[in-house]
């Protein structure tokens, strides 16, 4: 492969990241997130990461109806991993930013459906609310 070929790829490989990357919406309560190279739907909430961790754990086990397979909460982050019916993996994990802010990540299924993973987080800011 020649020098020209190589920067082509090399520039073409960096665009389809780039617009990876810039991934966004919003869900049905109006939070704005991204969604990662790899398929997370990332936020920022205006609540103590404890605060959405168990609103989190709630919501996953009796709304949803998953199944807990892991569950953790340290004095920074928050970790829950659950199944569906359908045996998909659910990831949540939420980092505490400060006293009143917190990034939380979610991941849905073997290669992240956003849908999914969208759905949830609007579900976890309802009962936040």
């Amino acid at each position: 492969m020649n020098r020209a070929s190589r920067t082509f790829l090399a520039a073409l490989s960096g665009a389809v990241i780039a617009a990876a990357a810039g991934c966004s919406g919003s869900t049905t309560s109006g939070t704005v997130y991204s969604l990662s190279i790899t398929r997370h739907v990332e936020a920022y909430l205006a609540y103590n990461h404890e605060v959405i961790y168990n609103t989190a754990l709630e919501t996953l086990e009796n709304t949803f109806r998953y199944r807990i397979e892991k569950s953790e909460l340290d004095g920074r982050t928050g970790y829950i991993k659950a199944r569906t019916a359908k045996d998909n993996t659910v990831t949540f994990s939420v980092t505490r930013d400060s006293d009143v802010m917190s990034e939380v990540s979610v991941f849905v299924g073997p290669v992240g459906d956003e849908e999914a993973a969208q759905d949830i987080l609007s579900r976890i800011e309802k009962a936040l609310r």
